[in-house]
């Protein structure tokens, strides 16, 4: 059974009309009437609000002047349309409130008054601000898409490791045959072209934040030291890079590539604001129990709406392939992964000041062990390795590398070759383990050769390994070597998990 609708008009008509003038004053939307040759002759205070314009500048058609001007013409095609179906119409329209203010997103429903013989005599509407609605439909649409962006950077990144590290694999093993002067420059530039992929590719696996690396720590103020000529490098000769350390002793629980993508983007900000003049400020302190690590720089700072999307990926102001527009966003994925954040304070003209906040780690002195270095390779020098990995040009250059130090290589390019190399093998001393496969992960195999050998040392590499080393860092004789690498670092990781598995018998 419908509602009674013509009851109710009798019941108004008789006596409710001064409690529907209420009842339309007080309404929380938009409500109006328009006559068809005098445009709006009633506006209730909430349509009034909404446009912010008092009743004598919105009457008639003076509402028509905030309509915003890209939809000006849709909307009077759409009203003309409307005129003359006199079909029920639905508009979603914006208006501008403030010159210089963000717009309102308005949507009107529209239906025709006719009179007893069926003429057009006004018509009646309805408006809500639904500003923070599609605020919300286009946050969420943006989240599907950067979820989208993330899942497409992780499998591009994870190709491209593979091929860089089947590159410089290749690139180690020409080197040798190389004296020539202009040979060695030229390995320098791929060299050099290696190191920008590899950070390249590290920040499009942070934007996927399904990118897991080994949990570690850093005492930050002793690695800036020690990396200060790199990052004075980063910002050039023309700017002047001032170090304020006071954060003592305190550790943050970032490894050192992570930190090193932290400090390496923040002074490539600052170093494109100063445009090759100026001086770069990095502060470290240790406040309330947190560590904060600050850039400031003195260059034009930023406006409102560039400091709105500032850590959005791949936002950047900067021109046409000087700039990815990951920095920041990467940097902010970084500190949260570390239960930290990051806080940016600019002024057009002043400058700006990008806050890094992490928790600050108390830790042992003796638990941070320098890297193994090469020439610093296990006693035993006749060792037999098993490589398991399933691009080709990767595992042969480097089977062919570490066979150069004498050591017995045996390879596989799966899980089920790996098994069937094991069973005829009488020994094995390392295991070097792609941790994501065609067939499977890597980490099957070891878990089987451990649950034989609980201690048998082994090196993890990936370029992207999900959750696939949740756990299996946490002992001496394991390692992970993060795609793309070096023969030098794989054959350094082996040093280190046959050293952990000495220090530990």
């Amino acid at each position: 059974m419908e509602p009674d609708f013509a009851g109710a008009l009798e019941i108004i008509g008789a006596s409710g009309m001064k409690e529907l003038a209420a009842i339309m004053r007080e309404a929380p939307f938009g409500i109006y009437v328009d006559h068809p040759s005098r445009g709006c002759i009633y506006a209730n205070p909430a349509l009034l609000s909404i446009f912010g314009l008092s009743w004598s500048e919105f009457k008639g058609f003076g509402w028509a002047k905030s309509v915003f001007h890209e939809d000006a013409e849709w909307m009077r095609r759409s009203i003309e349309d409307y005129e003359h179906t006199l079909k029920p119409n639905y508009l979603t329209f914006r208006v501008v409130v403030e010159p210089g203010q963000p717009l309102k997103w308005l949507n009107a429903r529209v239906h025709a008054v006719l009179d007893k013989d069926g003429n057009h005599i006004g018509s009646m509407g309805l408006t809500r601000d639904v500003t923070k609605e599609r605020e919300f439909l286009e946050r969420v649409e943006e989240g599907q898409k950067l979820e989208a962006v993330g899942r497409l950077s992780a499998r591009l990144a994870h190709d491209i490791n593979n091929l860089l590290t089947a590159l410089i694999g290749n690139t180690d093993i020409i080197a040798r045959e190389v004296a020539s002067e202009l040979g060695q420059s030229c390995l320098g530039n791929i060299y050099n072209a290696f190191e920008q992929a590899r950070y390249l590719t590290g920040q499009l696996l942070v934007l996927s934040r399904n990118h897991a690396v080994p949990a570690g720590f850093t005492e930050l103020d002793i690695e800036l030291s020690a990396t200060r000529r790199l990052l004075e490098s980063v910002v050039g000769e023309g700017i002047a890079l001032k170090l304020e350390l006071a954060a003592g002793k305190a550790c943050v629980p970032l490894n050192k590539a992570q930190l090193g993508q932290i400090v390496i983007n923040l002074l490539t900000n600052a170093k494109d604001a100063l445009q090759e003049h100026g001086e770069v400020v990095l502060t470290t302190a240790v406040r309330n129990g947190r560590v904060e690590l600050a850039v400031s720089d003195h260059g034009p700072g930023m406006t409102q709406e560039v400091f709105q999307q500032a850590m959005e990926p791949f936002f950047t102001t900067k021109e046409v392939g000087k700039g990815t527009g990951l920095g920041l966003s990467t940097v902010k994925s970084l500190a949260e992964s570390a239960d930290g954040g990051v806080s940016i304070e600019s002024e057009v003209g002043k400058g700006t000041r990008v806050l890094v906040s992490l928790p600050s780690l108390e830790v042992q002195t003796s638990l941070i062990r320098p890297p193994v270095k090469e020439g610093m390779g296990p006693p035993d020098d006749h060792l037999r390795v098993l490589i398991l990995e399933d691009n080709d040009a990767v595992r042969q250059s480097l089977a062919y590398s570490l066979a150069l130090y004498g050591w017995e290589i045996f390879s596989a390019a799966s899980l089920a070759e790996a098994r069937a190399v094991v069973q005829e093998m009488k020994k094995l001393d390392v295991i070097v383990v792609d941790v994501l496969l065609g067939d499977g992960k890597g980490t099957e195999l070891l878990d089987e050769l451990r649950a034989l050998e609980p201690d048998l040392p082994a090196v993890l590499c990936s370029g992207f390994s999900g959750d696939a080393l949740e756990g299996r860092l946490d002992n001496d004789y394991t390692a992970f070597v993060e795609k793309p690498y070096r023969a030098k670092e794989i054959f350094e990781a082996i040093g280190t998990v046959r050293k952990g598995k000495s220090d530990n018998s």
